[in-house]
Parts: C-alpha cells; structure tokens; sequence
C-alpha cells in the first residue's frame, strides 16, 4: 500500500499535491465557518481541520448523526477537547468533490438537529474558495 501510494504522489507531483490538500482545507474551513463553526486554531495545519461547531450543537451528536444517517465519518476531539470539536481530514484519497460532499452531509444532519442553517451556505463558501484555486 505505501508503496502504491508513494507512486501515486510521485506521478501527480508533490507540489500538486500539496496544492490540491491546502485547497480542500481552505475550502473545508470556510465551508465550516459559514455553517457557524469557530475554528479550533488561528494557524492550522493543511492535514486537518479541526472546529468548534455552532452554539447549541454536539460534536458527539453530530458525528453520529453523520455516519449514522449519512455513513460519512469525522473525527472528535482528543484529551481536553474530547466532545467539544470535529475534526475533518484532508489527507489520503480525498478531492475537493469529497469535501463539497462532506459539507453538504453537515449542513443536512445540523438542519435535522435544529440548527438554524441557511441551505447551501457552506457549499457556496467552499465553492468560492476552490474557484480562487
């Protein structure tokens, strides 16, 4: 497998795919935001994106509700953050169509939790982003 995987970087080029990862994750980011999440770290890391959902919601209960209803899995906090952040991952073999998935998925699963969502919020975030490139 990290053999395959090896190739794979090499044959798309690693500047390639760093770009396409800090694009998921500047989308995946302001996708969150404009759903009302507060991002955990004023300095992220491309890998990850790690937030505090709105007010009123559980990370724990959205998380559920994501891989439950939807089959789509993220990540919880660690340590002190457990059941206070989500964490979305932009490594491995994602592209920026997952991530218009993965936002979609949230905004669905929040809407059904009763929070106040304007439909299509995070998408049209994230679709900006990934316009600028």
């Amino acid at each position: 497998g990290l053999n395959e995987t090896t190739r794979e970087i090499l044959a798309q080029g690693l500047d390639r795919v760093l770009a396409e990862t800090e694009l998921m994750a500047r989308s995946t980011r302001e996708g969150l935001k404009a759903l009302g999440f507060r991002l955990l770290s004023s300095s992220p890391s491309n890998a990850v994106t790690a937030a505090f959902p709105p007010e009123g919601v559980s990370s724990v209960e959205l998380s559920k509700r994501l891989e439950g209803d939807l089959g789509i899995k993220i990540a919880g906090g660690q340590g002190e953050l457990k059941q206070k952040i989500v964490r979305i991952a932009h490594l491995g073999y994602f592209d920026v169509l997952d991530v218009f998935s993965v936002l979609s998925a949230v905004e669905l699963c929040l809407l059904k939790m009763g929070a106040k969502v304007e439909l299509g919020a995070s998408l049209k975030a994230a679709m900006t982003e990934a316009a600028k490139g």
